[in-house]
């Protein structure tokens, strides 16, 4: 099955194991971050492993990494799909990539925009996001918003969850109940949770919400970021 994570975790949350009458041998996840409690849901559903892509319509760097648990996995760029390397800003890494094989941007070095430490033979521990995905904390440093996520034991009761930013220093924790709007201890245990972490860097507020649009490339955001906006 190739999917958006955010497509491929609603099908798994309607789903039981016992109502498929195919087994699905693979998950190819592409186009947008993948969250612990998405990977928990299809494991659940499907119980094969999960393949997260990335990669670029631009056609110069493309990685996977395949989850065979609830963890994820390190990335490997492809090293016969184009060069890739880092653009090092100060202390953060850009990914940048040349093609060798598309007709348009043959053997141009490009800057992704995207930000992740490409080491020896190609691993990727992580992909940090893109630009506009960092956050700014009270100090002005950049922090990938990628980062913030939710416990395990809270995906129970929360079913979407969004990080915003307006403000260096500030964000919102925009959340969807599962099972409707959450009581005061559930609410208290998110926001503790989040202040412990991260209290010492943002001021964290807690908004609850009926729903979190999908954007108009069909794409759910897991950080909309516009300091000073």
């Amino acid at each position: 099955m190739h999917a958006y994570p955010s497509s491929a975790a609603a099908l798994a949350e309607l789903l039981d194991p016992g109502d498929l009458d195919v087994r699905v041998r693979a998950v190819l996840l592409a186009s947008e971050p993948v969250t612990p409690a998405q990977l928990a849901a299809l494991r659940r559903l499907f119980d094969c492993p999960v393949s997260l892509n990335y990669g670029l319509s631009e056609r110069t760097n493309l990685a996977f990494a395949t989850c065979t648990g609830l963890a994820g996995a390190d990335y490997r760029f492809q090293p016969l799909y184009g060069w890739s390397e880092n653009r090092w800003d100060g202390e953060r890494a850009e990914i940048a990539g040349t093609s060798l094989w598309n007709d348009v941007m043959p053997l141009i070095r490009y800057r992704t925009g995207d930000y992740g430490v490409i080491e020896a033979g190609g691993r990727c521990a992580a992909i940090d996001g893109r630009a506009q995905e960092f956050l700014v904390d009270r100090a002005g440093n950049r922090i990938p918003g990628l980062s913030i996520v939710i416990d395990e034991a809270t995906w129970d009761v929360v079913r979407l969850y969004q990080v915003r930013q307006r403000r260096p220093g500030e964000i919102v924790l925009a959340v969807v109940g599962r099972h409707g709007p959450l009581d005061a201890a559930q609410r208290a245990f998110l926001l503790d949770a989040q202040r412990r972490r991260w209290g010492d860097r943002f001021d964290i507020t807690l908004q609850e919400e009926s729903d979190i649009p999908l954007a108009p490339n069909g794409k759910r955001k897991l950080v909309v970021s516009a300091p000073g906006a």
